[in-house]
């Protein structure tokens, strides 16, 4: 899925005890970036039709929960 990475990175701010910004930061970037990618209502390949509004929807998600950690780490918005 497209937010795997933007997610990996959440993940390792969530398990670091130092360096949480720089990780929630990489993630908001990488998430940030992939959400303007996702253009129109479906992707078909190999014959499967994939909707892609729960896709964005899911990139979004992982976007405000990043928001969220962040400012609890007490992490600045750059």
């Amino acid at each position: 899925m497209l937010f795997e990475i933007g997610g990996a990175y959440e993940i390792l701010g969530d398990l670091t005890t130092k360096d949480k910004c720089r990780y929630f930061g990489r993630a908001r970037t990488l998430l940030d970036e992939q959400l303007p990618l996702i253009k129109g209502d479906s992707y078909t390949a190999y014959g499967h039709t994939t909707p892609l509004e729960p896709v964005r929807a899911e990139v979004g998600r992982h976007l405000a929960a990043v928001e969220q950690k962040s400012a609890q780490a007490g992490c600045t918005t750059p």
